[in-house]
């Protein structure tokens, strides 16, 4: 199937007339019915019953019309898109944000983002600490918004880009309510508390260290 074919499908069901539709594609009025000729055959049966005064589609040609159309505009989408990125008026930008990071933080950047470079085409991951590291280091993607990731190497760049606050949150009668408030003592007692942190987020080796340091 050819999206000639398809074209020429397309503008036949909207005229409902081989001229108009040739007229309409620029072609001889031969080549539109060969090639419709060769859609069907395709298809296994006729898309348009012709009648002299009363052309209609058929079952087929009604049930193909929504998905040929489909078809034929994502085709053109494409090929939009492709001569959109080689006359570099697109700008793909592939980024991936680690699980931690509340991604509603971002909205306000990528607004200004777009304001400022319309052309850029956003695509985002998500993904654990190691996922960001592996997509980074094999080039899937060219941004990473995560925490501290514990690697550098050479062609690894950093910058801040905000801080974000930890909550602790117990029940009244927890033993580390009676800490609260107390930093030097809320640490010590959290450090003799049993707790679990996630591998998937990159803060988790850092809260670590910071419990463990009692200082």
């Amino acid at each position: 199937m050819e999206m000639q074919q398809v074209r020429y499908f397309l503008a036949l069901s909207n005229t409902l007339n081989f001229t108009r539709a040739a007229e309409e594609c620029n072609v001889t009025q031969p080549a539109l019915r060969r090639a419709i000729k060769t859609l069907e055959e395709e298809l296994g049966g006729e898309l348009l019953r012709r009648e002299r005064q009363n052309s209609h589609l058929t079952e087929l040609g009604r049930r193909m019309l929504p998905l040929l159309q489909q078809c034929y505009d994502a085709a053109t989408s494409a090929k939009s898109l492709a001569k959109a990125v080689q006359s570099s008026d697109v700008a793909p930008l592939n980024v991936t944000i680690s699980n931690s990071i509340n991604i509603a933080l971002l909205v306000s950047p990528f607004t200004e983002l777009f304001r400022a470079y319309p052309g850029v085409h956003l695509k985002i991951h998500r993904g654990s600490p190691a996922a960001v590291i592996e997509a980074l280091k094999s080039g899937d993607v060219e941004l990473a918004i995560a925490g501290p990731l514990g690697q550098v190497w050479d062609r690894l760049d950093t910058w801040p880009l905000f801080q974000e606050g930890i909550e602790l949150a117990v029940n009244s009668d927890h033993p580390l309510a009676l800490h609260l408030g107390e930093r030097p003592s809320l640490r010590s007692a959290l450090a003799d508390c049993g707790y679990f942190t996630a591998d998937e987020i990159s803060l988790s080796p850092h809260l670590d260290n910071a419990l463990r340091s009692r200082n």
